[in-house]
């Protein structure tokens, strides 16, 4: 079998994600990845290092995809709102995948992922910032909104989201969020 097997990589990221989901960081072992994924101990760390790099390594490609899925909805033609609820429904999607609460308590085990995280989401905060000049020399949103405050807005929303350690009913808060934000800066 080979280490750069992307079918290997996808198993052992598929089944981590499974028990990060279930389990948080605590209740599960890399021997728990290495018996469902059928590696060898040492090939499974040759692989991914440790814990805290394979964790890592799958919070990293999970926020990848999602942060690629929110910045193609920032290109839909379509009314402000129906985006910027698309972008923050995406978000809830991935909070459904990794709950809020599993999060959290990852963050607070290696807190070093949470600047990762972000690094990550950089991107998509700039396409955002982007995004809103765009829609503000189209006359969609007011003329003297500031994108790095709408921006900074929508990341607080986003990553008190991520923090929450309770569960609360994310798409409730998320239409509510949106409805708020669209009538704060909306030109119609």
């Amino acid at each position: 079998m080979k280490v750069n097997d992307s079918n290997v990589l996808d198993r052992i990221d598929d089944e981590t994600l499974k028990l990060l989901s279930r389990h948080g960081v605590r209740g599960w072992t890399m021997d728990t990845v290495r018996a469902s994924s059928g590696l060898a101990k040492d090939t499974l760390y040759r692989i991914v290092g440790s814990k805290e790099k394979l964790i890592g390594r799958v919070l990293i490609k999970y926020f990848s995809v999602y942060r690629d899925k929110m910045s193609a909805a920032l290109s839909m033609d379509k009314e402000l709102a129906a985006i910027l609820r698309q972008n923050l429904m995406l978000l809830a999607e991935l909070l459904q995948i990794l709950p809020p609460e599993r999060i959290h308590a990852i963050l607070l085990e290696y807190p070093a992922l949470d600047l990762q995280i972000n690094n990550v989401m950089g991107e998509y905060s700039a396409l955002l910032a982007s995004f809103i000049d765009d829609k503000k020399r189209k006359g969609q949103i007011k003329a003297g909104v500031r994108s790095d405050l709408a921006v900074r807005i929508i990341q607080a929303f986003m990553r008190d989201t991520l923090r929450r350690s309770n569960e609360s009913d994310i798409y409730n808060d998320t239409e509510t969020f949106v409805e708020y934000l669209t009538k704060g800066i909306a030109a119609y």
